[in-house]
Formats: structure tokens, sequence, C-alpha cells
């Protein structure tokens, strides 16, 4: 008589396959995620570029439109503007583009609010040169936040944008810098990644 031995069926994974799996999809999570960071940050370096674009030909537009003697005697008494050339002051620091909004809003006295009426007539010229740099703006891509009471403009990485008036970079036709700091968030000096900082810099220069 014959005797048939009958194999035990198999049933679920082995401790190797669950591990193997795991290991994969860990792998390929991390190249997803890798790549994902990589898009994030490229796109923001698109919108800081289009950005500095915006303002810079924002800002000729507004000084071409000119001042009125009023406002032009009290923007540059204030030291918001160059007495020859009408463009803000700016010194590059932190808080430099506080003039740049200031000009670009219309919020002349930089208290948050455009100001809309001078000596109880309407001015039409002041108003926000676009909305993204209207304090009040709800929408997305804000480009103004308050830094210690100062209102100044920020990239998409919500760091303040640096301004200076007049600039270090004689390429530039009408003489200032306007600059994004980057995705380091650091404008000189080696970054933690041990690179130049200036490296991920957004300028128009």
């Amino acid at each position: 008589m014959k005797s048939h031995n009958k194999q035990p069926k198999r049933s679920g994974f082995t401790l190797i396959e669950v591990l193997t799996v795991i290991t994969i999809l860990a792998i390929l999570g991390g190249i997803g995620f890798g790549t994902y960071m990589l898009v994030i940050k490229q796109s923001k370096s698109t919108q800081a570029k289009v950005m500095i674009e915006n303002i810079s030909s924002n800002l000729e537009t507004r000084i071409n439109q000119g001042f009125t003697q009023e406002e032009s005697e009290t923007l540059i008494g204030d030291g918001t503007i160059d007495s020859s050339t009408l463009y803000p002051e700016g010194d590059g620091s932190e808080t430099s583009s506080v003039n740049l909004y200031a000009v670009l809003s219309g919020d002349f006295d930089t208290d948050g609010f455009v100001d809309t009426d001078v000596d109880g007539k309407s001015d039409n010229n002041r108003k926000p040169m676009f909305p993204q740099v209207d304090s009040e703006y709800a929408g997305k891509g804000k480009y103004v936040k308050e830094i210690d009471g100062d209102f100044v403009l920020v990239d998409p990485w919500l760091q303040p944008l640096r301004y200076k008036f007049p600039g270090d970079n004689n390429n530039v036709e009408n003489g200032y810098d306007v600059w994004s700091i980057g995705p380091d968030g650091m404008d000189t000096g080696i970054n933690e990644d041990g690179e130049d900082a200036e490296l991920d810099n957004i300028t128009n220069w």
C-alpha cells in the first residue's frame, strides 16, 4: 500500500519577502519624495523670478507715473524715496523693502492701509500697482508680510526680499538691486549643506 506524503499548503509571506517589499517601497517613497521636493523647490524659484520681474516692471511704471508735489515732498522728507531719481531708498537689509512696498502699494505712511484719499480728494495714483502688494490682499501669492511693525515684501518662502538703491550691480539699468535669498534662507556665508549661500539667490541682475 502506497503512502502519500502531503505537502502542507503554503500560506502568507515569509519574513524575508515582507522585508524585501518594505525596503522596495521605502526606496521608491524616498525617490518620490525627493523628486517632489525638487519640483517644489524649482517651482518656488520660478515664482521668485516672476515676482522680481513683476516688481521691477511695476516700479518702473510707478516712477514714470510720477508723484504729486505734496507726495514728493512728504516721501523725500520721510526718506522713502531718493530726491533726484524718486526711486525708493533701500540698504539691502532684512527690512530694506519697506520703502519699495510703500511706493508700490500706495501705503505711503506704511500703516498697513492704502491711502486712497489726499486732502479730501481722490488720488487715482494712490492705489496698489497690483493686488499682491496690498497688505489687505487675501488671495494667493501675497507679497507682503509684517515684521516687527514694518510691512515688507516677501518671496515664495516668506523670507523678506532684499532691495538696495543705489545698487551694487552696474548692469542693472536703473541702479537698484532686488533679490530673494532663495530656499536656503541665507543671503551670504555657508549654508547648512556646506555651500555658498549666495548660489541659490534669485536676483534682478
